[in-house]
Order: C-alpha cells, then structure tokens, then sequence
C-alpha cells in the first residue's frame, strides 16, 4: 500500500518532461515576479532546508497543531519552511520506501538520489498545500478520518498489520494524515481543472490538467529557495548551485 498521492506523482513526471526554466540565480535577494522578495540561500532561517514564500497562512489546516515526527520529537507546522528535522525524517522514510534496510550515508551511491527524493517529496507538499488554500480548497480532519478508515479497510486484514506498514515505513501518525491529505487535496484541484475544461472532451480535459501542472510547478519553483547542500530541481537556485560547482572544478 502507498500513502501517496497520483497526482503528485504525476506532477514530477510533468515537471521532468517540461522543463522548466530556471528562476533567481542565488547570489542575492531577488523577486518571484509577484512582489515577494526571497532570500539568499545562505540567508535561509537557521534549521531550514528550504522556504517557499508567499505560502497563505490557511495552508496548514486543519493540521496545524503541534505534533511527534517520526523521532518522536514535537515540531510547530510552517508549512512556507522545510527544516532540517522535517528532512531527517523524510530522508528516512525515502530510503525505507526504496527498499533500504538502512539510510545511506554520504559517498553511497545511493545517497543522493534518497536526498531528492526526500526533499521533493517535502516540497511538493509544500506547494500542493499552498496552491489549494490559495485556491479556497480545503480538506476536513474528518474527511481524513474517513478515508484513513476506508484505506485500512481496503489494504489491511488487522489493525495489527497497519501499525506494521506505519512502523516499517517510519511514519508518525501526522505523516499519514498528510499523504491522506495530500491526496484528498491534489484530487480536488484535478477535478477543478478538468471541469474548467470543455465538458465532455477527454483531451481537453487532459490539457487542462495539464495547463495547471505547468503553470503549478512554474509559478511555485520560483518562490522557492533550498539551503547549500540541498539544492536540486524544484528550487529557484538549483541552476546557480550547478554553475558554482562547474566553477569550482
């Protein structure tokens, strides 16, 4: 069973395919087109990985509550700042989900790749909470409730079996009511698109969706920033980092 949404997925395929261009080089405070202002990566707040900015303050409900991580540690939601303890925990449940019995350290192959995956993953959630509360979407703590109930239903014999899948895949209870989230939210912005579309015309309809992941990634690239060492496709100074690095060499 996956806690995980199709349409993020399908948001990271379209971003690939895409090509989105590069947004604010790094070097300094600069603007996302929309009047707000990002920092430097450097400058990011201390235990940031990454900001998006111009996140609504909305965007967090109705999960917005302190809460135990998967360390058992209480974190305060700001859903516009990913911090490094977010990102412990990701990275972790990025490699149990890639099948490793245990995370990779620096100089593994596969160290890199468990890292964007983590931090995509984080980011995406990020936007997707971000672009739903602009839009006046919500989701209800009930309506988690419920689909959470139907989940274990479909995909579980025991009680006892979910807490195995929760603990194998090193998930707090918070973190499965925000894939459940998550997922509720990016369905309801799919569904939005496609009826703005023309009625009755799949392709159409397919471009709709398609239109607002390209205009979801762009727009939300831009008002991201990541930190040194985290920077990879999603952030608005990845193109900056690499041309640092080609310098260096």
């Amino acid at each position: 069973m996956k806690l995980s949404s199709t349409a993020i997925a399908a948001t990271v395929a379209a971003t690939a395919v895409l090509g989105l261009g590069c947004g604010s080089d790094g070097s300094e405070t600069s603007t996302d087109g929309a009047g707000s202002t990002l920092p430097a990566p450097a400058d990011l707040p201390e235990g940031a990985v990454a900001v998006v900015v111009d996140v609504p303050a909305e965007a967090a409900a109705p999960f917005d509550t302190a809460y135990e991580d998967c360390n058992g540690e209480e974190v305060t939601p700001d859903v516009g700042q990913i911090t490094d303890r977010e990102y412990e925990c990701a990275f972790i449940q990025a490699a149990a989900a890639a099948g490793q019995k245990r995370t990779p350290r620096p100089g593994d192959p596969r160290f890199d790749q468990t890292r964007e995956a983590a931090m995509k993953s984080l980011i995406e959630a990020a936007w997707l909470q971000a672009v739903a509360a602009e839009d006046g979407i919500s989701v209800s703590r009930a309506e988690v409730s419920r689909e959470l109930q139907h989940l274990k239903e479909a995909n579980f014999k025991t009680e006892s079996e979910y807490r195995d899948f929760v603990t194998s895949s090193h998930y707090s209870a918070r973190d499965v009511e925000e894939r459940i989230e998550l997922q509720l939210l990016s369905h309801r912005l799919e569904q939005r698109a496609r009826r703005a579309a023309k009625q009755g015309d799949p392709l159409a309809e397919e471009d709709a969706v398609r239109n607002f992941l390209s205009g979801f990634h762009r727009r939300w690239r831009a008002r991201t920033v990541c930190a040194p060492g985290f920077e990879m496709f999603l952030c608005s100074n990845v193109k900056a980092a690499a041309e640092s690095d080609a310098a260096g060499s």
